[in-house]
């Protein structure tokens, strides 16, 4: 005679799909966790690339950032200001009147040594130093002009002599240094914009 458990026990094997017997469901958690984990695998990969390219534009904007801040931007402040004291005081300025002219020109000298000759001694430092962080469309050869001005006038201001005229101020330079550094701050700020 057949008990209630019997019955159950009966049922319960006859019941069994082809997934419960056997092998199979050993191989169903296999299956489940191989699933799992190449899904978590990918998420991992898919978010180091995103942390590696996140890497790759934030050290293009620091490197952006270090070309301004370290070489144009000094650069240009330096230029300018040497470019704006010499207009306002240099010798194309002094008066016709001789005694007046005296004073113009101490004066003149005063700035020139304690400011326009520092200023030029920190250019060609910058020059001599960070030309690494020239942009790449731009070349130490544009500034050769200028370092040869400058040594020249340091050497003109302590021994006066016409040789200094064969190398002149280059126009040029502080248009140039402006734009290449409104380029800088365009790819810098393009790269702040997608960041």
């Amino acid at each position: 005679m057949l008990t209630f458990l019997d019955f159950e026990f009966y049922i319960a094997q006859s019941t069994n799909h082809w997934y419960q017997s056997g092998n199979w469901p050993l191989v169903g958690a296999i299956l489940v966790l191989v699933i799992t984990n190449s899904v978590s695998l990918y998420e991992v990969i898919l978010s180091s690339r995103r942390i590696y390219r996140n890497d790759i534009k934030l050290k293009n904007i620091e490197l952006l950032s270090n070309k301004l801040n370290s070489f144009y931007n000094p650069l240009y402040s330096l230029l300018f200001a040497n470019q704006s004291l010499f207009f306002a005081f240099g010798p194309r300025t002094f008066p016709d009147n001789h005694i007046r002219r005296e004073a113009a020109s101490e004066v003149w000298r005063e700035i020139r040594g304690n400011v326009i000759l520092p200023n030029n001694d920190r250019v060609l430092e910058i020059l001599e130093e960070k030309s690494h962080l020239l942009h790449e469309e731009d070349g130490i050869q544009t500034y050769t002009e200028l370092i040869n001005h400058l040594h020249s006038y340091k050497v003109f201001c302590e021994i006066t002599t016409e040789v200094h005229n064969r190398f002149p101020f280059p126009e040029y330079i502080i248009e140039h240094i402006s734009r290449m550094r409104d380029r800088l701050l365009k790819e810098l700020n393009a790269m702040k914009v997608f960041n």
